[in-house]
């Protein structure tokens, strides 16, 4: 796997999203996103106080993300994500579910 910074694969990640347009599909394995998704939230969650990591995380402004996401689907693209998680859950994976089921 190859990391690039962050400005550059914002950008290769901008122009392929304008680009799709039957379907997207990602299959994803990776459990650890310490250095991607540090900030609050996780130090928080690995500090235990769980419920303070996730409200922070639901008061976080995705419209963006989510308007982006509708355009894609009101244009037929079809949106797939697998994520493949392996016990025990890393703290990380441990939070994202949480967050899904609540």
């Amino acid at each position: 796997m190859k990391t690039l910074p962050r400005e550059q694969a914002n950008g290769l990640w901008q122009k392929w999203w304008s680009e799709v347009q039957n379907e997207w599909f990602k299959v994803e394995v990776l459990q650890d996103y310490y250095g991607e998704d540090a900030g609050p939230s996780l130090d928080y969650w690995l500090e235990g106080d769980k419920k303070r990591s996730i409200n922070l995380i639901k008061a976080a402004d995705y419209s963006k993300w989510v308007e982006d996401g509708r355009k894609k689907l009101e244009q037929g693209v079809r949106l797939i994500r697998i994520h493949i998680v392996e016990e025990p859950y890393s703290p990380i994976s441990s939070g994202s579910l949480s967050i899904i089921s609540t």
